[in-house]
């Protein structure tokens, strides 16, 4: 996912034998930082629609633990909660709470 100007000047550092010099050290870093801000604009545009939709209706944990499920909304369709629910069913020392 490296545009051409990076495996452009990745190539070119390699074949100089700069990879020590600071000034490399520096283009290599900037090179990235594209990358890791789009990470994080991602992230918190996702946060910025669930705490608009629900500021009003939840406390600073609920919010919390959904914007940790926005985010990682792929790996949290993957998982199977009926897998979940029986395991706290079967496991669960208290049998006043009724999970099923």
């Amino acid at each position: 996912m490296r545009s051409k100007l990076q495996r452009s000047l990745g190539s070119w550092i390699n074949f100089e034998c700069l990879s020590a010099a600071h000034p490399i050290r520096l283009a290599t870093a900037v090179l990235h930082i594209p990358v890791s801000t789009a990470a994080c604009e991602h992230t918190f545009s996702t946060l910025k629609l669930v705490k608009s939709y629900l500021r009003s209706t939840m406390n600073d944990d609920g919010l919390s633990h959904l914007g940790v499920l926005s985010v990682e909304s792929r790996r949290a369709k993957s998982l199977n909660l009926d897998e979940f629910v029986n395991f706290f069913a079967l496991n669960h020392n208290n049998h006043r709470i009724q999970l099923m």
